[in-house]
């Protein structure tokens, strides 16, 4: 097994930071090694999350391998906890909205139509 292949299949026990779920083999891309230092693509299929860790490959006394992912292994899923539900309400006023905006953010946020110094340009 090649040091790709043993870092993708060490990397799947990690979760994914937003949502919680373990990452798929399959959606574990190393991108770049250098040295020890292997440069990794992490996508969640749960929330479609997308991470990049950087994850040293470390040699024991006793010459076994170890992984150090830093942060990434004390990832914990907080942000959609706490985020409120979204309600059908929430669906229907947004719809609402969306049905008559004409697509004038500048307007929609009060800003002028015109920037300063742009006047007859």
């Amino acid at each position: 097994m090649d040091a790709a292949a043993w870092i993708r299949s060490r990397l799947v026990g990690f979760t994914c930071a937003a949502c919680g779920r373990h990452y798929r083999r399959d959606h574990i891309r190393v991108l770049a090694q250098r040295e020890a230092l292997f440069f990794v693509a992490l996508d969640c299929r749960a929330c479609a999350a997308e991470s990049v860790a950087i994850v040293s490959l470390e040699s024991g006394p006793d010459g076994e391998a170890s992984l150090d992912a830093g942060d990434l292994a004390s990832a914990r899923p907080t942000a959609l906890q706490e985020a409120p539900a979204v309600r059908a309400s929430d669906v229907l006023a947004m719809h609402e909205f969306l049905r008559d905006f004409d697509g004038d953010f500048r307007g929609l946020f009060g800003a002028s139509r015109e920037r300063p110094g742009t006047a007859g340009a």
